[in-house]
């Protein structure tokens, strides 16, 4: 397997879907472009408004994504792990970032510039297509985010905002799972679009209803759905 110059280690882009029916001249060409960058806690990728020229791909470790209201509070969208990617916009025009990407614990990016990317879509009509359908994996995701917010009731969208950070911060144990929260109350809120003292209200219906119980340290015990 062709391995990036940079890290002489099997290359994140070989193992992602949206470059898997990329012929071997055009993958040789995205690893020969390829440069990796490591990150420790806290570190940026890249901050809010700043300019984009490459396309990303998280390589290992984990980054959130957030912007900053007007009252410079932090709002927290989504969190990246590997074979995750952002800088899409750049591939068809000018761009700057949309989100602020911060690192949560030592990881490493894998980016590639956004012309590079282009020619190969000029290029490959599967390559393109690949490009289209993540895009629009991504575009169907969001969507449904959006149309639960209207729908469904502010406790089951908190609980499955819960079990899906449990994917990434929480282990299991005999009797269900234990999250670390890597969000504050208010991050939360945000994230939901309500205000903190609902959340609140709701973490505590969820643990009369039975469904959690909340422990110490920012941790918080799911009962499996």
């Amino acid at each position: 397997m062709l391995s990036c110059h940079t890290c002489q280690s099997p290359v994140c882009i070989s193992q992602l879907g949206i470059f898997s029916h990329v012929s071997g001249k055009h993958r040789a060409k995205i690893i020969a472009s390829v440069h990796r960058l490591s990150f420790n806690k806290g570190e940026h990728v890249i901050f809010e408004s700043q300019p984009l020229h490459q396309f990303v791909v998280i390589s290992s470790g984990s980054f959130k994504c957030y912007t900053h209201h007007e009252e410079g509070k932090q709002k927290t969208l989504y969190f990246l792990h590997k074979g995750d990617f952002f800088g899409q916009e750049s591939l068809f025009k000018e761009s700057q970032s949309a989100f602020s990407v911060e690192a949560m614990e030592s990881s490493s990016v894998c980016m590639i510039d956004a012309s590079t990317v282009q020619e190969l879509i000029e290029q490959d009509h599967e390559f393109s297509l690949a490009i289209i359908h993540a895009l629009s994996s991504r575009i169907q995701n969001l969507e449904s985010e959006l149309s639960h917010v209207t729908i469904e009731p502010l406790d089951q969208r908190l609980l499955k905002l819960l079990h899906t950070l449990a994917l990434d911060f929480g282990f299991e144990t005999h009797q269900g799972i234990v999250l670390k929260l890597p969000l504050t109350q208010e991050e939360i809120a945000m994230r939901l679009g309500v205000a903190r003292e609902s959340v609140s209200r709701s973490m505590k219906q969820l643990e009369n209803n039975g469904k959690l119980r909340i422990l110490k340290q920012k941790q918080v015990f799911l009962t499996r759905m």
